[in-house]
């Protein structure tokens, strides 16, 4: 009876205000309960995450004990959300929410012209963002300080920020994967590999596929890297997995046991 009237009570609330007052009081009774409000659509899902986010990466600030504190808020949040918006855990949720942001900042990886410069941003092939600029077709150093106050460059800044903490928000999910044996579907993967800030996190992993028990499967555990069709290991043989299939990010412990880490370990260092 008292979950019926609490649930009750969360679904008056007004998640506006909420947020204001977590904002102004670093609230984090309220942060939980901002992440229990029923949920309007996937933009509003979006946001809430993004906020949730921003309240975690705000705690660095402050000492030990508080900062702790807050984590340990901002985590409960994180499953408390992914209860609400359906998904299995919060780092399915995490995943699916980053993927989404990038699909929400496409539009500045495409040239805009300021006068006589053109800007965009650039993920290069580590994840990693920054603002290229050029003038006449050639490259320039940076933005020329007189165009640094324009509202797009400065939007643009803001983009490039928000990237640099995605792709560190990513590296700590796949960490808190491999240390939770986190199994993803190869469908869950491969829907990310082409994220470019991901892609190149999840292209430098190692993979190991969960072996299949209703099957009789090699008893040897399959590792490597991921491709688009499967997996391919350190001689360059290629599993094909379905989408179906499940995999998991191997440990050192799984490359230990399968003797990779000394042999491949010229490979693993790249």
């Amino acid at each position: 009876m008292l979950f019926s009237v609490n649930f009750e009570k969360i679904r008056t609330l007004d998640k506006n205000e909420i947020r204001k007052k977590i904002s102004e009081r670093r609230n984090k009774d309220l942060l939980i309960l901002y992440a229990l409000i029923p949920l309007k659509d996937d933009k509003d899902l979006l946001q809430r995450y993004e906020f949730i986010q921003k309240f975690l990466k705000e705690s660095k600030q402050f000492k030990v004990k508080r900062k702790v504190s807050e984590e340990f808020a901002c985590d409960i949040a994180l499953r408390s959300l992914a209860i609400n918006s359906r998904y299995k855990d919060p780092i399915r949720l995490a995943l699916n929410m980053e993927n989404k942001l990038i699909e929400n900042i496409k539009i500045y990886l495409e040239e805009y012209t300021i006068d006589e410069i053109k800007v965009k941003i650039v993920i290069d092939e580590c994840g990693k963002a920054f603002i290229a600029c050029s003038k006449d077709g050639k490259e320039l150093n940076s933005v020329p300080g007189k165009y640094k106050k324009e509202d797009y460059i400065i939007e643009l800044i803001r983009i490039v920020k928000k990237l640099k903490d995605q792709y560190n928000r990513i590296k700590k999910i796949m960490e808190k994967a491999i240390e939770e044996k986190e199994e993803f579907y190869f469908k869950e993967i491969k829907d990310l590999i082409n994220n470019p800030v991901a892609g190149p996190i999840l292209k430098n992993l190692v993979f190991i596929k969960i072996k299949n028990t209703n099957t009789k499967e090699k008893s040897h555990d399959v590792l490597g890297f991921f491709i688009d069709n499967g997996i391919v290991d350190f001689k360059g043989r290629i599993y094909t997995l379905c989408n179906e299939d499940k995999i998991r990010v191997a440990n050192i412990f799984d490359l230990c046991k399968n003797e990779v880490l000394c042999r491949e370990s010229k490979v693993l260092s790249l």
